[in-house]
């Protein structure tokens, strides 16, 4: 009996990445203004201030190596200080990973398969759920990881050793990525039984690794503040990741919010998955031949098993970690499409690779719909931030930044540092946030007090107050009794100039020019003026 296809117009492999990668080059540029959120900001602000010569760790603190600081700054000092300008470098670089992800793949899989791959990769990194179109760091992480792996497939062992440096000056997470290096050049060695060719690789790849690291070092050293540096990103980070610990429902509640939006996509990498996995006779041989074979999936399974891995230090697993397994994600579905053959039939119709892709395709269209047609940029935010209220920040920031001078100095609770960025106003400490003072770590009690001692010394003209859930389980009592009994005393040396209510889960309202703020409601933040502070523009 004859299968009938379930839809009858033809989806070549070629074809589907550049409809892919139209509605991606789109959406990306429909939403290249949507409002920041928070570590967008940090980055944006810790660039901003860079280009003015200033130091991260000495000017202001955070636990993340600085490579993503400086491309930011980078990113700014080429196209010009906006986050217009971040989002548009943020998908080149998203582009240019499809691009080497497509030359790895096309090495492994043929020229159809990478196709796959590299459209595949495109869809499940713009991703809703994921935070896909916000220029999160793990994007530059995915793009110099992705650069590293195909100079490494092309032989250029030291360069792919200094792009996986590079990466790991993006984010520490990067680390974990690289094992997938030594792993290859280990498959190799089994494959040409040549131990010291193995080892003369590694070596190679590992002197390239260290030196963008190195480099980082002898800077911090030059600038007198590696003290400083290892303080954040290793003594407190590491009182960090014993924060949180996570369930197994907890993180599987993560993988099906994630999948969701790809589901078609994520149905087909878990029966590729099984597939590989019920191989009884695995053969791995090396990647770069010409005969490649079904049972060399293993290699992309640890590909993806590695990708995880690196998702999963500190046990957060925040939405936007996820970009990490993007890339071996696509190319295990497009294995299990290109390679594996995977088909199946519903009563009489088949489906086949092209059936497969169009409905993969169309149930990604069918969930993000909206996403990918009529959401406002301000409505994407919410929509992908469970009602953050990131459109509301940036038009308060747009507001502070008329009435205030650009010698301003802010300072007070902060969680937003995206404001500083929208208002180029200065910190008036180095504290990005105040999440490290509540939370319950043995620096927190140090912290506090350098806060409270340099937001003193720099008398900011500007003060917030962010709304703190009070006794929050997660907050630490004693540090949080004392920033907040710092505040009601500080701010007396204030006048409350605006006060933001929460009116409904989804919006706030700010009222400017308030004498006292009215308790019968909830504060969301409150913007109080130095009493002393000459009039206003």
């Amino acid at each position: 009996m004859d299968f009938k296809p379930i839809l009858n117009f033809p989806l070549k492999e070629k074809t589907f990445f550049w409809v892919v990668f139209t509605l991606v080059l789109c959406t990306r540029l429909h939403y290249a203004d949507a409002p920041m959120e928070r570590d967008e900001g940090e980055y944006a602000y810790a660039g901003w201030r860079i280009l003015r010569g200033e130091l991260p760790y000495l000017d202001f603190y955070n636990m993340k190596f600085p490579g993503v600081y400086y491309f930011y700054a980078l990113i700014f000092k080429a196209f010009g200080t906006s986050i217009i300008s971040v989002r548009i470098a943020v998908m080149l670089l998203n582009f240019a990973s499809g691009f080497f992800l497509f030359s790895v793949a096309k090495k492994w899989l043929g020229e159809g398969g990478a196709w796959l791959a590299a459209g595949i990769f495109l869809l499940l990194s713009l991703s809703i759920r994921s935070q896909g179109f916000i220029a999160n760091c793990e994007h530059f992480v995915v793009f110099f990881y992705l650069f590293g792996l195909w100079l490494l497939t092309e032989k250029r062992i030291f360069w792919a050793g200094i792009c996986l440096g590079m990466a790991c000056l993006m984010k520490q997470h990067a680390a974990i990525l690289a094992l997938f290096t030594g792993f290859l050049l280990l498959n190799e060695c089994f494959y040409s039984k040549n131990v010291k060719k193995f080892g003369f690789q590694l070596l190679v790849l590992g002197c390239g690794f260290f030196i963008p690291l190195l480099g980082l070092l002898a800077f911090m050293v030059h600038k007198n503040i590696l003290a400083q540096f290892t303080y954040f990103t290793y003594d407190y980070a590491k009182e960090y990741s014993k924060l949180i610990g996570i369930s197994a429902k907890d993180l599987l509640n993560q993988i099906l919010q994630i999948s969701y939006d790809n589901i078609g996509f994520w149905l087909i990498f878990w029966v590729t998955f099984v597939k590989i996995l019920k191989n009884k006779k695995p053969r791995i041989t090396v990647v770069n031949t010409p005969n490649w074979q079904p049972e060399q999936g293993y290699v992309i399974l640890v590909f993806w098993l590695i990708s995880f891995a690196s998702v999963c230090p500190g046990f957060y697993f925040r939405p936007h970690y996820f970009q990490y397994i993007c890339p071996a994600t696509a190319v295990l579905i497009a294995y299990g499409l290109s390679v594996l053959k995977i088909e199946g039939q519903i009563k009489n119709w088949k489906i086949d690779l092209s059936t497969s892709l169009k409905l993969a395709f169309l149930t990604t269209f069918i969930v993000q719909h909206g996403y990918f047609t009529y959401y406002s940029p301000a409505h994407v935010s919410l929509e992908a931030y469970h009602y953050e209220r990131f459109a509301e920040v940036k038009e308060f920031s747009e507001q502070l930044e008329k009435i205030s001078k650009p010698t301003d100095k802010i300072g007070g609770i902060n969680n937003d540092p995206q404001i500083l960025f929208y208002t180029k106003r200065q910190l008036a400490t180095g504290f990005l946030y105040v999440y490290p003072l509540l939370e319950k770590q043995k620096y927190a009690a140090e912290m506090t007090e350098k806060f409270i001692s340099e937001t003193e010394a720099n008398k900011p003209e500007w003060l917030f107050s962010f709304s703190i859930e009070p006794g929050n389980d997660e907050n630490n009592v004693e540090t949080q009794k004392r920033l907040l009994d710092w505040f009601d005393n500080y701010s007396k040396n204030y006048n409350l100039k605006a006060v933001s209510y929460c009116e409904k889960r989804y919006s706030m309202k700010m009222k400017w020019d308030e004498t006292q703020i009215d308790t019968s409601k909830e504060v969301f933040f409150s913007l109080y003026k130095r009493k002393d502070y000459p009039l206003s523009k």
